[in-house]
């Protein structure tokens, strides 16, 4: 009867002890799975806005450097104008 006994305390205990287990995973794990949801939000925000610094950026600059005079581009306009009304004053003696 007393073999009886311990092994019907073991399972008790091993019950209770499930039971308390199964407890505490009930209430912190929704705790930890909330808090790594949130740490994975704010990294991914983090990295999210450190990309669009960069974007702008690179925009910034780019739109810098097209800015600045472009004095090499615009002396051929006027070879290119020079060059158009030589070309229309030619083909108007020609005709």
């Amino acid at each position: 009867m007393k073999r009886i006994l311990k092994q019907s305390d073991r399972q008790l205990a091993l019950l209770l002890a499930t039971l308390v287990l199964f407890a505490v995973l009930l209430i912190f794990l929704p705790v930890v799975l909330f808090n790594i949801n949130q740490v994975v939000r704010n990294g991914e925000k983090r990295y999210t806005q450190m990309e669009v610094n960069q974007a702008e950026s690179l925009l910034q600059n780019e739109l810098t450097q097209l800015d600045q005079p472009m004095h090499g581009i615009l002396s051929w306009d006027d070879t290119y104008a020079i060059v158009l009304s030589a070309d229309l004053a030619h083909r108007g003696s020609h005709d």
